[in-house]
């Protein structure tokens, strides 16, 4: 019996440890069909079945559970040897990996106070899209995203601010379209989608209405990019409040309805591998100490 290769034991890590074929391909960064063959490629080259269904979702047999904790014990001992050779390449500098939207519009206008408070670190900043791989690449210290729930990785995570998305619209689309009293009132109005038209489907279900079906709506591939457009006047956009309180706090944008939001579970995370270095572990506490001030 040879040794089982790299890719198919870290997809099995990956598949115990999320629960899923499908979450662990969004955290590799593959299709679910790779991730299938890789398991297939592991259970044949050990000759035994190490997961079953549950669910929609799998778990691991007996052997596969003894094969599982061994191996997230493994990868942890190799991501801690990795980092600790590449510290004094590194020295004070920190690496993060953000989402774009958290990126421009909460953490870089916030900065200069970092920098001011540890002008001794010096940080690389990458966009992160959404269920990229959290903290499995040794590089990465740190990063920033929004998850539904709790965090349920092998790193250490804190929840930064509240992600439940609210309906909001400039005053120029208000001249322009009337009053807004109502959620029915929203039916007629132009909706901005953020990647999705799925988020204002629920919006109206949970106010008991049904969604208006309109193939000339506007899906913007980056909240960045929606973003710009609700403040140009161009519809209502679902978003969380804390991504746009400059422009809610300038009277640029309006909350238009406070109750009954969507997304009520989601919440932006800062997460990062479970040894946090020093230069990672101040970074956190700037962050938590920020997002309190919200």
């Amino acid at each position: 019996m040879g040794m089982p290769s790299y890719n198919a034991l870290r997809a099995f890590e990956a598949v115990v440890r999320l629960g899923a074929v499908s979450a662990a391909a969004e955290e590799l960064n593959v299709t679910q069909s790779a991730i299938s063959h890789l398991l297939r490629q592991l259970e044949h080259s050990l000759d035994m079945r190490l997961l079953q269904r549950q669910g929609r979702g799998v778990k691991p047999t007996a052997n596969g559970e003894r094969l599982a904790t061994g191996l997230q014990d493994g990868f942890a001992r190799v991501h801690a040897a990795v980092g600790s050779v590449s510290h004094q390449v590194r020295g004070r500098r920190l690496t993060l990996a953000c989402l774009p939207s958290v990126a421009a519009r909460w953490m870089v206008p916030r900065l200069s106070d970092f920098r001011q408070a540890h002008p001794d670190i010096q940080l690389r900043i990458h966009y992160s899209t959404t269920g990229s791989a959290l903290n499995n690449d040794p590089g990465i210290d740190l990063t920033i995203t929004w998850l539904d729930g709790e965090y349920r990785g092998s790193g250490r995570a804190c929840r930064l601010f509240d992600g439940a998305t609210y309906p909001v619209c400039s005053p120029l689309y208000l001249d322009r379209f009337g009053s807004i009293r109502e959620p029915a009132d929203l039916l007629r109005a132009e909706l901005l989608h953020d990647e999705t038209t799925a988020t204002w489907r629920a919006w109206f279900r949970a106010h008991a209405l049904n969604a208006p079906l309109r193939d000339s709506e506007s899906v913007y591939e980056d909240f960045n990019l929606m973003s710009t457009a609700v403040l140009a006047g161009h519809g209502v956009a679902l978003s969380p409040l804390a991504l746009l309180k400059p422009e809610l706090e300038q009277d640029m944008l309006l909350c238009l309805f406070e109750t009954t939001p969507v997304n009520v579970q989601r919440g932006y995370w800062i997460i990062t591998p479970a040894q946090r270095r020093p230069e990672a572990e101040a970074f956190v506490e700037w962050a938590l100490a920020q997002a309190s001030q919200e």
